[in-house]
């Protein structure tokens, strides 16, 4: 039931080190070289000494491999197809090659390539060809949400497996802190964001999105629920704070047990950060230590000049305390502390029971279109229903991020087939994870939500028969 660690390897890249680094899970191994053969072997030796094995290693790496030049920062103003000197291919001659089980593509937005079969496809199917019948999992950060990474190149896709869901985490923040500045301008955290979110995948799929005056997304219609990746922290956005704050210090200790429950439950494919497992303490802050004075100055003031979009960070006197990415101690503060382990005990329980239900259970482990709906309850709570065949075997998670609430539950997902009533499977709310204890959420009499809870429930055979109505006057 342990949680184990994932390591990226991180081979240093002119104008890419800052971004690699930044992105890097602790504990660090680095690849001193950018060519992956035989350092890459040294590293997985380095991760196996230090950590005891690993499951997925992420290679951090520039896509572009030329003769030529590549000025650093900013991409998106290169077209990579003017670069592409040989064909892709994956590297298989003499020893035998490290066995990489996942891959994510880095900021896609801006790798532009005009070429017949776009890189990221190119790579993709390349290490699939490597691989062999071993599988392994393809997934990309793509800020337009363009769903083509994801299609099949029959539909004149890329063969990703899958995408980081920016807008679950949008939604997210919003419901856990009330922030909506910036790019969070666009969202209201409300049920049906969430219950979208688990039936769509993308929020936006082409509607206009006012923060950038434009339409954001394309459709995510026909595509599996496990492609769409949700977050509530990652490298990107825990960094995008004043101190690299972690989420669970916004927001109320029920609402993240609450919202943590979602993210693990849901139809999606969730992605945990570094040490929000065990409900680190320590910050994640943008840091680099590249180049020499100037350069990080220019990097501190471009850094700085970014965060500004949030005007709650644009005040002279809030810029004045930012973080220097430059400084050794910024990196320093970052250094998780994996002794919070045991003494978070709750925060750890909590996500490995999580999980450990997500796995075994006969719903929540499956991910299939069209098997799940909801509906919104109240101001600040909603239902998701996982159907089974048949309709015996459903599963039930009901949200509820505000009051508590007593429901005249006139709401048909909430019915459960004739000699079947809803049990409690599981709760946010137990003793176990600092909650004030379970209680009972449905009865032949009512509903009851907990206040800032996540509750599943499961159909069992009818205990008592079910009560006939009242008698009532007519008339």
């Amino acid at each position: 039931k342990k949680i184990k660690r994932t390591i990226r390897g991180v081979p240093q890249h002119p104008g890419f080190t800052s971004h690699a680094r930044k992105d890097a899970l602790h504990p660090v191994v680095e690849v001193t070289s950018d060519s992956l053969r035989g350092r890459f072997d040294d590293a997985v030796g380095l991760a196996e000494e230090r950590l005891g094995g690993f499951d997925l290693v992420e290679l951090v790496v520039p896509v572009v491999r030329s003769q030529q030049q590549v000025q650093p920062f900013p991409p998106r103003f290169r077209n990579v197809s003017r670069f592409r000197e040989q064909p892709v291919h994956a590297n298989t001659e003499g020893e035998e090659q490290p066995e990489i089980d996942g891959f994510r593509f880095d900021a896609t937005q801006t790798i532009v390539d005009n070429s017949e079969e776009y890189i990221i496809g190119a790579i993709g199917r390349a290490a699939r060809a490597a691989a062999g019948e071993r599988s392994i999992v393809l997934f990309a950060e793509n800020e337009r949400q363009e769903t083509k990474l994801i299609q099949s190149r029959s539909q004149g896709g890329d063969d990703l497996d899958g995408l980081l869901n920016d807008d679950f985490h949008h939604s997210a923040i919003v419901a856990l802190t009330g922030l909506r500045e910036a790019y969070y301008t666009d969202y209201l955290g409300s049920p049906q964001e969430f219950i979208s979110a688990a039936k769509y995948g993308y929020l936006f799929q082409g509607q206009p999105y006012s923060w950038q005056e434009a339409p954001r997304g394309t459709p995510t219609f026909g595509a599996p629920p496990e492609a769409f990746v949700a977050f509530i922290e990652n490298h990107d956005q825990v960094s995008n704070t004043a101190a690299g704050q972690r989420l669970r210090f916004e927001t109320s200790p029920g609402r993240y047990r609450a919202m943590t429950a979602l993210l693990l439950l849901g139809p999606w494919t969730p992605l945990l950060f570094q040490g929000q497992e065990f409900g680190a303490s320590t910050p994640f802050i943008f840091f680099t230590d590249v180049g020499d004075g100037p350069m990080r100055e220019a990097i501190r003031k471009g850094r700085f000049e970014f965060l500004a979009q949030f005007p709650s960070l644009a005040t002279e006197e809030t810029q004045k305390e930012l973080p220097v990415p430059s400084d050794p101690r910024v990196f320093v503060r970052c250094k998780l502390d994996f002794s919070e382990r045991e003494r978070n005990k709750e925060f750890y329980d909590l996500h490995v029971d999580l999980l450990g239900l997500r796995h075994e259970d006969s719903r929540f482990r499956e991910q299939k279109s069209g098997g799940v709906d909801g509906a919104v309850l109240g101001p600040a709570s909603f239902v998701l229903r996982y159907f089974s065949d048949g309709s015996i075997d459903d599963r039930l998670l009901v949200v509820n991020l505000g009051k508590q609430r007593v429901l005249t539950p006139a709401e048909p997902l909430l019915a459960p087939p004739l000699g079947f009533e809803w049990e409690t499977l599981w709760s946010s709310e137990s003793v176990s994870y600092g909650g004030p204890g379970a209680v009972a959420v449905a009865t032949q009499e009512s509903w009851t939500l907990p206040a800032e809870a996540t509750v599943a429930l499961r159909l069992v055979p009818e205990k008592a028969p079910r009560r006939q109505p009242k008698r009532r006057k007519l008339g």
